[in-house]
């Protein structure tokens, strides 16, 4: 009798995720590194794309005005988007938004 057996390798990308829900930075620290985490799994490569949004911050004065992309390769679990804070000495708001995932 013969016998055929299969592997099977279960993949899981993971999601991508902040660190934390918010953050602050010290205009005077020049540059914002704010942690990004792939969480649930890192087979594979998995890509994310990311855009700042004005609050009371004002990319292109306050702010390098920026959009990226990062891109996890297989293992690989954090990642850091890095902002250029300009000091004017006043505390002011920014958002960093995560766009879709792709594999």
């Amino acid at each position: 009798m013969d016998f055929l057996s299969f592997d099977f390798m279960l993949t899981d990308p993971g999601t991508i995720q902040f660190e934390k829900p918010s953050f602050l930075f010290k205009e005077s620290c020049g540059t914002a590194r704010i942690p990004v985490q792939r969480v649930n799994g890192a087979d594979g490569e998995l890509k994310t794309t990311w855009k700042t949004k004005d609050i009371s911050a004002i990319g292109g004065r306050d702010f390098d005005q920026t959009k990226g992309e990062l891109v996890f390769k297989h293992g690989e679990v954090e990642k850091h988007i890095e902002i250029t804070i300009n000091d004017d000495m006043v505390m002011q708001t920014y958002i960093v938004y995560l766009n879709g995932i792709l594999l």
